[in-house]
Order: structure tokens, then C-alpha cells, then sequence
């Protein structure tokens, strides 16, 4: 089966027609439009200028404090569970910056592939860092439990490094979820259906 093919491919033009129009040589040519839902935050201007300025800190300092302390060097962190946890929040900070990225640079009015991307799976994900975060938390406190180590300076600093990267990710979801979006039709303004 082809990528360009199915349903994922079907619902990431959903809303979009082509229509054909001639120029005065005869030249054809596609003119491709958005029919569908258009989406905004219902934000001022600078309200969203700084609600996507507080995405890019809250990310950046989630990530940031979640890698320094997997990288303290205390035995809990190189337990094999704590290694994979990390290894998790790794690949889905990833992917969050990928989202945060299309998130900070879509446009104000937003078609539905957009807002599916920002206001469905861009929480989705921070929620999932989150919930790893603190279970990366929860790990290197049962580690420590398990191996009868006394805590040191670097442990407490590592624990609380990851529980502050866990509410940095949960900050940025709970945004998101709470952020009220206005709709409108594409055809109630869009001349482009009318020609």
C-alpha cells in the first residue's frame, strides 16, 4: 500500500478541493482551496506572540532540566529502568520540538490539519513527557530504595530536576487544553469557491 494513499493521507487534505482553471494561452492550471473550518486562539496578537514565546521557554527549560538530571552521576541513573525512561523522554522531546516548531510558526487562522497538529497532539505529547518525567522521578526514587544507597546532594538535585522538567511539560499542556478557539466556515469570507 502507498503512503499516498489511505485514510492518514485522506485526512491530512481533508477540506481541500482542486479546481482546474485555463489561463488566456490554454495553459491548465490547479488551484488548489480550503473549504473546511478555519481556527483561532481566541488571543490578541501579543497575547499569542507571548503564549508561543512561554511554549518555546517551557519546552526548551523541560527538556533542558530533564537532561542535566539524567546526566547527574548518581548510581540510580544508570539503572536499566532509569536509562529507558530517559531514553523515552529523549525521542518524544523530540518530537515535541518538531511540534513546537509547527505550532509557533502556523498562522493566526488555522485550517483543520493545523489545529488537529497544535490543539490535539501537541498536548498529547507534552502530557506524555510530563507523565514520563515524573515517572523518571518515581524511578530514581525506587532505585534508590532498592539498592540501599543513602541519598546524596546529586540525588535530591536530580529528582527535583526531573519533577520541575515534568511540570515544565505539564505547564505547556494545560495551556493548550484550556486555550479557547473561535471558528468560522472557509466559504463565509473565501472568494476563491465564488470564481
Amino acid at each position: 500500500m502507498s503512503i499516498w494513499s489511505g485514510r492518514r493521507f485522506d485526512n491530512a487534505f481533508k477540506n481541500y478541493s482542486e479546481i482546474e482553471e485555463y489561463d488566456e494561452n490554454g495553459n491548465r492550471h490547479i488551484k488548489v482551496v480550503y473549504y473546511g473550518t478555519y481556527y483561532q486562539a481566541n488571543l490578541s496578537d501579543s497575547s499569542r506572540k507571548l503564549h508561543k514565546a512561554l511554549f518555546a521557554v517551557l519546552i526548551l527549560l523541560g527538556l533542558g532540566l530533564v537532561i542535566t538530571a539524567s546526566a547527574i552521576d548518581i548510581p540510580s541513573n544508570k539503572v536499566v529502568y532509569v536509562t529507558i525512561f530517559t531514553a523515552l523522554i529523549v525521542i518524544v522531546s523530540l518530537a515535541i520540538l518538531g511540534f513546537a516548531y509547527y505550532y509557533i510558526t502556523s498562522p493566526t487562522e488555522m485550517d483543520h490539519r493545523h489545529f488537529v497538529f497544535n490543539h490535539k497532539v501537541f498536548p498529547r505529547l507534552t502530557l506524555t513527557a510530563s507523565i514520563l518525567s515524573t515517572a523518571l522521578c518515581l524511578s530514581v526514587l525506587s532505585s534508590l530504595i532498592i539498592t540501599h544507597v543513602s541519598p546524596s546532594g546529586l540525588f535530591f538535585l536530580s529528582f527535583v530536576l526531573s519533577l520541575f522538567g515534568a511540570i515544565c511539560f505539564f505547564s505547556v499542556f494545560l495551556i493548550e487544553i484550556k486555550t479557547v478557539y473561535n471558528m468560522r466556515n472557509a466559504t463565509e469570507y473565501d472568494d476563491n469557491l465564488a470564481d
